[in-house]
């Protein structure tokens, strides 16, 4: 009975499938904003947008390579990382054709 009332518990913290859809459009519309604001914003203010976009950043060279970011961000980084990913692979051509 005591793991029935954790996994309610846990189940109740959830957020349902409706929700994340909604909550991706929020982050998108600002992510979408960020751009305009990167542009137009100082030194001091880009690093404080990149803490609160991001857990980590990894530079080489003085370049991003690659970002882990915050939690409530990754399934919206997921997301434009898979149609990244779906635009390359529709964009190479086949193998057996690229010797």
């Amino acid at each position: 009975m005591a793991d029935y009332d954790a996994i309610e518990r846990e189940l109740r913290t959830l957020t349902p499938i409706e929700d994340r859809g909604k909550e991706l459009d929020k982050w998108a519309k600002f992510l979408a904003n960020v751009v305009d604001a990167w542009d137009e914003a100082t030194q001091e203010p880009k690093n404080k947008l990149a803490r609160c976009l991001f857990q980590e950043i990894w530079l080489k060279d003085k370049q991003v390579v690659a970002v882990k970011p915050q939690p409530e961000l990754e399934p919206f980084f997921k997301l434009n990382y898979d149609e990244f990913v779906n635009k390359i692979l529709k964009m190479r051509p086949r193998r057996d054709l690229n010797p």
